[in-house]
């Protein structure tokens, strides 16, 4: 009798699969409810993050009654561009020392802040405070934390960390944005009297995404150069030579050809060094940067990990996720601080 009772609690070898095969399928049903709620708090951490980055560009703002330059760059150059020739910004000259490294003390990071020697080139700081890696600053929904850029020839092999944010400076080109400014920019520190379409409907910041290559410049906090801290749509304007201040109004013929949210077909992120292949495999195409007419412009476009849009931050602070199909004109408008255009985007930022 005892041995029946034993033979008849055990389960037999098909009851055990049986009983696997259930776990198995309710792990694989549980599965991405928890990567759903996982992601779900990462959002909520980008979002934290972008909202301090703007309030920290705001409080600048309000203590120093300017708001930080995009990069401290070289006088405007004259360069052919497009067949013309055209006076631009080079962002790899002058000290190069850009907004971010200004806000830093509104960040609580006054002890990175004061690392840094003014008077010196970013490529040439003692104890190199510019390879720090600031937890404020990253989106963990991307995982660039420890990520750094490194570049023989342009930042002479000196490090940069990465971060997840970058400040609109044209709705054009970063090498235009003498011409139509953005949010901030390099020729000048925007005071609210310049941003004339109200800072509620002027976009200030959005996201982007880093590649784990010490080549690629994509996320490099403390470089104005595009796709690293800074961004332009590409979205051309139309203007009359000499006249640079003149309302930013959009050049129809740039329709399919600027810098939406995670773009991935329209245009590519223009660096100066691009590994195309590797780029294009990871969403997020670009190309190398080249003096004259070809690829002799320099944008970028806002990218992130969620799924839909990027996290962006308007210049009086409040936060919005902007949609990947954001509609073209609009989305210039927004970045632009002087088109004078009351446009309704509230069907495209939520």
């Amino acid at each position: 009798m005892q041995g029946r009772r034993s033979l008849a609690a055990a389960f037999t070898l098909v009851e055990l699969l049986v009983v696997i095969a259930i776990i198995g399928i309710l792990v694989s049903l549980l599965l991405p409810a928890i990567q759903e709620a996982r992601e779900a708090g990462r959002r909520i951490t980008c979002q934290n993050h972008i909202r301090q980055i703007a309030l920290a560009v705001s409080n600048h703002e309000s203590a120093r009654s300017r708001y930080p330059r995009s990069g401290e760059l070289g006088p405007l150059i004259d360069s052919p561009l497009n067949g013309l020739s055209e006076t631009e910004l080079d962002p790899r000259t002058g000290r190069m020392h850009n907004w971010m490294i200004a806000i830093l003390p509104y960040l609580e990071e006054g002890a990175l802040y004061d690392q840094f020697d003014r008077t010196r080139s970013l490529l040439n700081q003692p104890n190199d405070p510019q390879a720090a890696v600031l937890a404020v600053l990253i989106c963990p929904s991307d995982g660039a934390r420890d990520r750094i850029y490194r570049h023989p020839r342009f930042t002479k092999n000196r490090a940069f960390g990465k971060g997840n944010y970058a400040a609109y400076v044209s709705p054009t080109h970063v090498d235009l944005q003498h011409k139509q400014p953005g949010a901030l920019v390099a020729h000048r520190e925007n005071r609210i009297r310049h941003i004339k379409d109200g800072i509620s409907k002027t976009m200030l910041l959005a996201e982007v995404r880093t590649r784990d290559d010490q080549l690629d410049q994509r996320g490099a906090w403390a470089l104005p150069w595009a796709g690293a801290s800074v961004l332009a749509y590409d979205f051309h304007a139309n203007y009359r030579p000499g006249d640079p201040y003149q309302p930013y109004y959009p050049d129809f013929l740039s329709f399919g050809q600027a810098q939406p949210p995670n773009n991935q077909q329209s245009n590519f992120d223009m660096l100066y060094d691009c590994n195309e292949q590797a780029s294009q495999v990871e969403g997020m195409q670009c190309a190398t940067w080249t003096e004259g007419f070809e690829y002799h412009w320099l944008s970028a476009a806002p990218r992130s990990r969620h799924a839909g849009g990027v996290y962006v931050a308007f210049m009086d602070g409040h936060i919005g996720f902007l949609v990947d199909g954001v509609d073209e004109v609009l989305m210039a408008y927004m970045i632009s601080i002087d088109d004078q255009q009351a446009a309704p985007f509230d069907e495209f930022v939520r």
